[in-house]
């Protein structure tokens, strides 16, 4: 949710922007939404600071990555790990799990795919089938 993050998505936003000056419209509805994804990303780094590590990365998926957070939008994340698991992954996993709660947002649905541990050495493996 660093730097890469910001310019995507400042680039996203004025893609759609040019767009909707040639054309002639305006997408109230997206804007709106860009905007409360921007204060989102704000408000998560802020709650969330100091929780990576060298090893690890919180990284976040759906709404929130496509610059389209609404109200009703729940916060998917994993916290990624790039090396060993150990016995700290687990609480920073959970601790980020209560930062978001106390943001009053939804949480990752129940199925367990967001929310959660990921490991970069068994994601590698599944890249390209």
């Amino acid at each position: 949710m660093g730097d890469l993050a910001s310019k995507a998505q400042d680039s996203g936003s004025s893609s759609l922007a040019q767009l909707g000056d040639r054309l002639g419209v305006h997408w109230s509805q997206l804007a709106a939404a860009s905007e409360r994804t921007k204060l989102k990303r704000m408000q998560l780094s802020q709650a969330l600071a100091g929780l990576d590590s060298a090893d690890t990365s919180i990284v976040v998926f759906g709404s929130l990555a496509r610059n389209e957070f609404t109200k009703g939008s729940d916060i998917d994340w994993t916290l990624l790990i790039d090396g060993q698991a150990a016995p700290e992954h687990l609480a920073i996993a959970n601790k980020i799990r209560d930062e978001i709660a106390g943001l009053e947002e939804r949480q990752p649905g129940e199925e367990g795919i967001f929310g959660n541990l990921s490991f970069s050495h068994d994601i590698i493996h599944q890249i390209g089938g």
